[in-house]
């Protein structure tokens, strides 16, 4: 399992860096900032911009998962400085989330038309595996509790 979240990882690293030559990756970046930054919400942002649009990124029957399940642990593991395991972890997790959700969007009644936009919860699953605990006074921008699902 891990060799496989290593390889995905890797791949997705080179959509990035697709994404960072191109002249309007140049000007992402001059945006929103470099995606190796301490913020990792905008760094988050910022690999999944630069990850997504040359369309070189993953396809799965769940989507482009990449941008989130590797972007969002990608961005964390960074700004906390965690080690290869940690980072490999929060991708499997983040995966087998958007999995599971998706699963769901596409086997209910709507058929998988909403099954593309899956990718927040696992977006939000893998920080939370990548960060631990917020702590209890944490809120999201929008003033919601942490949207971890264990309280992580």
């Amino acid at each position: 399992m891990l060799k496989l979240a290593a390889s995905q990882v890797l791949s997705q690293i080179a959509s990035i860096r697709a994404g960072l030559q191109h002249p309007l990756g140049r000007k992402l970046v001059a945006a929103f900032g470099h995606p190796m930054q301490r913020d990792p919400r905008q760094a988050a942002g910022v690999f999944a911009a630069l990850g997504s649009w040359l369309n070189l990124d993953d396809t799965a029957y769940a989507g482009h998962l990449s941008n989130s399940t590797v972007a969002v642990p990608l961005a964390f593991a960074y700004a906390r400085r965690l080690d290869g395991l940690s980072l490999l972890t929060a991708v499997v997790a983040a995966n087998e989330c958007a999995a599971r959700i998706t699963a769901s969007a596409t086997l209910g009644p709507l058929r998988g038309q909403s099954a593309v936009h899956t990718t927040w919860p696992a977006r939000s699953r893998a920080a939370c595996t990548a960060t631990g605990p917020p702590p209890p006074s944490s809120r999201t921008p929008s003033g919601w509790p942490s949207p971890c699902p264990t309280g992580r």
